[in-house]
């Protein structure tokens, strides 16, 4: 494949790997870049370096690695991120702990604060299948709380870092006195604003994953050194009579946003992953049998595939019906732990439904049908429905509550006023959540006899979809009574100067009715200065609807010599305005303004695009490595950076393994790494 085609391939959120021959993303971690010594997994705004290589294992001493770093031996305390000391271990009894944070991290680090949870791994020496865990996150402002396991494994844990300060990780063994607990504290501080996530996608000869560094554009000179540590997982899953087992993957590593997807359907499917990294390994069989999740180093997941086959899993029944006991026809139920599904039951004629699950704490989701009047439901896994390993079935009933609601009967015209908008999609949408939109009742067969069922109230949202017949005309049967926002879409091959358009209705029990005109597109203008003054001529401006209740493609405009531009847009809708630069400009890619589009045209004031540093680097592993797509992010939690989900900068590495990009200039003096 070529750079051009990879380019266009990496602008999309995720990779898709099918079959034997997927494209393989991944990760980076110990051997990052010379300057640093640290890699990180591929994602915008993540990074990292490697959580420490200490440790002794084997030898005779009774040594360990746990999660690909920082392992100890029972006489000799270890500070490589395993973090084992004298107070962790029971010698005479041969006990002790041993904690980790997920790779590449280690406990020494400073850890920025991120939207992204923090993942903790703990390991009891020697550990016993009867361990009972039990876990404690102390917080900078002393709160506390205990956080659930990952994937139902009492030895893994995440956690948010939501403030500055200092927090304290404390794991214990409830049934093992002779096991002293273990305690670790991290620092959080404040996103650094002067770094950059540059993500690596290597040729594909070199069957290497996609790499990331977090680096400041000083730092970056010194290069970007591929970690060649890489093992090829290859997977390929079988049912429980040994038959194959058509699966789709998807793998994901704490502290990144990549996701790498692949599908069995062809064969195996072969993804190289780095050794000292941790992934989760998601994967939804094609027929009736309940996805797994899967998480561990590489070295744990390439085990656990090479005899992959999947039992059906846990049955869950039950029964949708409204507040008189009638049954819902065609309601979708999901159960969820963490980011592993269950599969969909869709209720029957008589209201019966049937889906298969696994062990652990589970949410619930319960898509309404469309046309019921009914509004979607849920129940966080908070509230407590648990499925135990030997857990063998569950019951639900689910009974919508008796809600005011009324009908929602519509017009839509065109932009004229008279003439009928038909095929117009229009999207109506309940602005406030319903606190109490039916009662979810669970029932255990496996629960001690006599035991009450357990009654969970469901919160819901209420969403509705129609399209104008050829009068205009658009009626909602039934809606929860409230306030909803309308979003109207017009009909492929209405006019060109027709409008996405927004409106307002409120819904009683009496029902309402309103007329909605499609609005006429309006024009942003205005001008972008250079920070130094230069010319802008040739820049690209493009207005991209940050709405996610409809796909839209941006307008844009290339500016001419005066730095003008003109970009149509719909009023009222959300709006960011990304700033490229022409090829040779000496200028930052940037977003210049994030706002809603007025009623009419407007002239907005000139906006600065600020002056860019040209950032000279290169990519090697033992040499230099050509022909690789250099993209650069800025961090997810970035205080200065405003745009932190599209690239701001875009390279290919000429065949000495060279590449230039321009960065904003961040004023930045301070050199070195951050790490996730």
């Amino acid at each position: 494949m070529s750079a051009q085609a990879r380019l266009r391939i990496a602008m999309t959120v995720a990779l898709a790997a099918v079959g034997a021959g997927c494209a393989a993303g991944g990760s980076s971690n110990a051997g990052g870049n010379p300057a640093s010594g640290s890699g990180g997994f591929s994602g915008a705004g993540s990074g990292g370096s490697s959580a420490g290589n200490g440790g002794n294992s084997g030898s005779g001493t009774g040594g360990t690695t746990t999660g690909g770093s920082g392992g100890a031996s029972a006489d000799a305390a270890s500070d490589g991120g395993g973090n084992v000391d004298a107070g962790a271990m029971d010698g005479a009894a041969g006990c002790y702990l041993n904690m980790d944070p997920a790779p590449p991290l280690s406990f020494q680090d400073k850890i920025e604060r991120s939207p992204t949870p923090f993942r903790v791994r703990a390991q009891a020496i020697p550990s016993l299948v009867t361990d009972q865990w039990s876990w404690t996150v102390v917080y900078p402002d002393s709160s506390f709380m205990h956080p659930p396991a990952v994937n139902n494994d009492p030895t893994v844990i995440e956690f948010p870092l939501s403030m500055n300060g200092s927090y304290v990780i404390t794991a214990q063994v409830n049934n093992r006195s002779l096991c002293t607990p273990i305690s670790r504290s991290i620092t959080v501080i404040d996103p650094l604003p002067t770094e950059f996530a540059f993500r690596v996608f290597p040729p594909a000869a070199l069957t290497l994953p996609v790499q990331e560094f977090r680096l400041t554009r000083q730092k970056v000179t010194d290069g970007l050194l591929l970690d060649a540590q890489v093992q090829q997982v290859q997977i390929f899953a079988y049912d429980d009579v040994q038959q194959v087992l058509p699966t789709y993957l998807q793998i994901t590593s704490p502290g990144s946003t990549l996701v790498i997807e692949g599908n069995t359907q062809r064969g195996l499917v072969n993804v190289p992953l780095l050794l000292q990294r941790e992934y989760d390994l998601l994967l939804i069989p094609s027929r009736a049998f309940a996805p797994k999740l899967l998480i561990g180093t590489t070295a744990t997941l390439a085990s656990a595939v090479k005899s992959l086959s999947f039992d059906p899993g846990i049955t869950v029944s039950g029964q949708a019906q409204r507040d008189d006991g009638s049954p819902v026809v065609g309601a979708r139920l999901v159960l969820r732990d963490g980011a592993r599904p269950s599969t969909v039951g869709i209720s029957d004629g008589g209201g019966a439904f049937s889906l298969l699950t696994r062990d652990g704490a589970v949410s619930v989701e319960i898509d309404a049908p469309d046309g019921s009047g009914l509004p979607d439901a849920q129940v966080s896994a908070a509230a407590g429905i648990v499925l135990g390993s030997a857990a063998s079935a569950l019951t639900l009933t689910m009974r919508w509550a008796a809600l005011p609601a009324g009908a929602l009967k519509l017009t839509i015209h065109n932009s004229d006023g008279t003439t009928a908008a038909s095929g117009a999609a229009v999207h109506a949408e309940l602005t406030a959540p319903i606190a109490a939109a039916g009662v979810l009742t669970v029932h255990s067969p496996d629960a001690p006899a006599g035991s009450a069922d357990l009654t969970l109230t469901a919160s819901g949202s209420m969403r509705a979809d129609a399209v104008a017949d050829g009068n205009g005309a658009v009626t909602f049967g039934a809606l929860p009574a409230g306030a909803y926002r309308l979003t109207v879409t017009p009909a492929a091959g209405a006019a060109a100067d027709a409008a996405i358009t927004m409106a307002s209705v409120a819904v009683g029990a009496a029902g309402a009715t309103s007329d909605v005109r499609i609005a006429r597109k309006i024009i942003l203008s205005g001008t972008l200065q250079t920070e130094s003054g230069g010319s802008s001529q040739g820049m690209r401006l493009s207005a991209i609807d940050t709405g996610a209740d409809v796909v839209t493609t941006p307008s844009s405009a290339v500016l001419d010599s005066s730095g003008h531009y003109a970009l149509t847009v719909d009023p009222g809708r959300n709006y960011k305005l990304w700033a490229v630069p022409a090829a040779g400009q000496l200028l930052a890619r940037t977003v210049v303004a994030t706002l809603t589009a007025p009623a009419a045209n407007q002239t907005l004031g000139a906006f600065i695009v600020p002056t860019g540093v040209r950032t000279d680097s290169s990519v090697r592993i033992s040499g230099p490595v050509g022909d690789a797509l250099v993209q650069v992010f800025c961090p997810p939690a970035s205080t200065t950076c405003v745009e932190t989900t599209l690239p701001i900068a875009e390279a290919i590495t000429a065949m000495d393994g060279t590449f230039n990009v321009v960065l904003p200039d961040t004023g930045a003096t301070a050199a070195g790494s951050g790490k996730i």
